[in-house]
């Protein structure tokens, strides 16, 4: 493709890791990074080790990074605050034009999360990357997430990554996307591979289960876990839980550890970047995700990457209808479900086994060059 492309935004580095690869391609290809993101939409937080924790929500790129930016990553500030007061709002009419402005530098752009909300005004075609901002459009209460799906509705197409929100695309009055299409997630295997590391933390004389994802009951359902690992517990005491100690929740987690009267069986530990996960996942027996929403996302083909099993549900006829097969991983959503998959996972055996096959499944599904040729091949039809 002869055309300057710009993929706008990094949610959770899914920019990255599409524009990477383009690049390798020889595509013509620009990733905008907003600095003042989410420390976890950083390039560093997917490749770099850190000394020292550092918060993703304090984070600041400028003095955590060492070297400038490859030549195809274009470094910007936006900022969502919508504080009602004059010089605030004339500060986000700056960078917001200043944004549009550099969309329509461009031939055709992917847009992330949040910048609909500016594409929409954009002259050029341009397509809607979907990381589950569409969850929100449901209940329309909230003005940045109307016209996020304003924005979705003037794009010349919706990519949507996670196979459950197929529902809402179907079922929402006010989304008429002018196409929709389905990407899985870009995971890099040569990166996320199983790895010979020793933590000393980690007791290998214990079952060890790790729980990374943030502690948001409704969307996670990270209370239904930690009453099949009490119940695990009981059958087989010398089990530990490592999860990460943020988000909406982490209280609520606390206190229904001590409920469960499973407080030393479980260790909490700070967010972590990448490299430090896949450690993680290489370190412990399981690996646990999501039990709510029915699709998966980063977290878990990461984790399968590196042989990990994993428990997580997922709806089967979307999955299915998505990538055409269901992967080896069994879906578990209710308290008994996790249990019993946590007492299978018990037999080395048998996690050896599942690991192996996770990863097979994940070059097959998530392989980032056939991931980034199927985007291109969505650009080109609409550029045609």
């Amino acid at each position: 493709m002869d055309k300057n492309i710009l993929i706008l935004g990094n949610m959770a580095n899914d920019g990255y890791n599409i524009a990477k690869p383009l690049y390798d391609m020889g595509v013509n290809v620009t990733l905008g990074v907003n600095n003042a993101d989410f420390g976890m939409s950083a390039p560093e937080w997917e490749t770099e080790e850190f000394d020292e924790h550092i918060d993703p929500y304090k984070l600041n790129r400028k003095p955590m990074i060492k070297k400038e930016p490859p030549e195809w990553i274009k470094e910007f500030n936006f900022t969502m605050n919508l504080t009602p007061r004059p010089k605030v709002l004339l500060s986000r009419f700056i960078e917001s034009a200043k944004i549009l402005k550099m969309i329509n530098a461009y031939d055709f752009a992917e847009i992330q999360v949040p910048f609909s909300i500016i594409s929409r005004y954009a002259r050029i075609p341009h397509i809607a990357y979907d990381g589950g901002w569409i969850r929100h459009f449901e209940d329309r209460r909230n003005r940045v997430d109307r016209w996020g799906e304003a924005g979705y509705n003037k794009a010349d197409g919706v990519i949507l990554t996670n196979p459950d929100t197929f529902r809402i695309a179907e079922t929402l009055p006010t989304f008429k996307p002018k196409r929709l299409d389905f990407s899985p997630f870009a995971i890099p295997t040569d990166h996320y591979r199983k790895v010979d590391v020793d933590i000393p933390f980690i007791d290998k004389e214990f079952f060890n289960v790790f729980l990374p994802s943030r502690h948001v009951w409704d969307i996670k359902g990270n209370d239904r876990l930690f009453r099949a690992f009490a119940k695990l517990v009981q059958f087989h005491p010398k089990s530990r839980l490592y999860t990460v100690a943020w988000s909406d929740d982490f209280q609520r987690s606390l206190h229904l550890v001590k409920t469960l009267g499973i407080l030393d069986n479980v260790c909490w530990l700070p967010p972590m970047p990448k490299p430090t996960l896949i450690k993680m996942f290489s370190a412990v027996d399981v690996v646990a995700d999501q039990f709510i929403l029915g699709s998966w996302g980063t977290l878990t083909p990461e984790a399968w990457a590196c042989e990990a099993p994993v428990l997580i549900y997922y709806n089967e006829e979307r999955i299915k209808q998505c990538f055409g097969e269901l992967p080896p991983t069994p879906s578990v959503q209710s308290e008994s479900d996790i249990y019993n998959y946590l007492v299978t996972l018990l037999d080395k055996t048998t996690r050896l086994d599942h690991g192996r096959k996770n990863r097979e499944w994940v070059k097959k599904t998530h392989d980032p060059v056939k991931v980034a040729k199927l985007h291109l091949n969505i650009w080109r039809e609409i550029l045609e």
